[in-house]
């Protein structure tokens, strides 16, 4: 999936773009901000990485029946949430395809991690992090959202999986890529960037709206049907 530093960028243009009646509705911005890091928050739940992780399953859920959900919890969330699954379902098809291609340990967090960098520089905007109390402040607002996809969680694990993505958060930003190093590119993704960006406003309104359609959120969230994988 494309990296914290590309959802949380592109989350801000896509903010950006939405009407004036979206970007009021969307009343608290860490929340809104936090859900653009959707089910990624969420590998960290429990430490099992299996089919039953908590994360892998917040991504392979239908997205029209999650995000139904999703709008009867807070709405800022639910939004952000509506952003990473348009940045994840547009880009990642790229992210496959590299990996694919090259079939080398680490291709795919690589590439990820190089392409958070162009967004970067393409959108002219740095790669920075929620704050640690945003973050934790908003323990109680997550849990609400998400324990309507999955009734098993408990407010102590929201709350230890929220220190832990901020911890993990803060290794990414000293981290960060400042060097291209993989010979691609990613120039090359300048309009898909932009156009998964303009599908992220569409999303985001429609569930600023209430509107979980079918039309928007229909394709899965790796943007690549399973029987068309190699």
């Amino acid at each position: 999936m494309p990296d914290y530093f590309s959802h949380a960028i592109c989350a801000q243009k896509i903010l950006e773009n939405c009407n004036k009646k979206t970007r009021t509705a969307i009343c608290d911005a860490s929340l809104y901000y936090l859900g653009a890091q959707g089910g990624d928050v969420f590998f960290t739940y429990k430490f099992n990485f299996d089919s039953g992780n908590l994360g892998k399953r917040l991504h392979t859920t239908e997205p029209q029946k999650l995000f139904a959900l999703l709008t009867d919890g807070n709405l800022s969330y639910a939004c952000g949430f509506a952003a990473h699954y348009a940045i994840d379902s547009s880009l990642h098809p790229y992210v496959l395809a590299f990996e694919n291609a090259k079939r080398t340990p680490l291709s795919h967090i690589r590439f990820e991690a190089e392409l958070g960098l162009f967004i970067s520089r393409k959108y002219g905007v740095a790669r920075r992090i929620l704050a640690a109390e945003s973050v934790l402040r908003s323990t109680f607002a997550v849990y609400d959202s998400v324990a309507k996809i999955a009734p098993q969680i408990t407010l102590t694990g929201v709350e230890r999986c929220l220190k832990r993505h901020v911890a993990i958060s803060r290794q990414l930003a000293k981290r960060k890529k400042t060097t291209y190093t993989l010979g691609y590119d990613f120039s090359s993704l300048s309009g898909a960037v932009d156009d998964a960006v303009a599908f992220g406003v569409d999303c985001v309104e429609a569930i600023a709206d209430g509107n979980a359609c079918k039309q928007l959120f229909s394709l899965p969230f790796n943007g690549v049907c399973k029987n068309t994988l190699s």
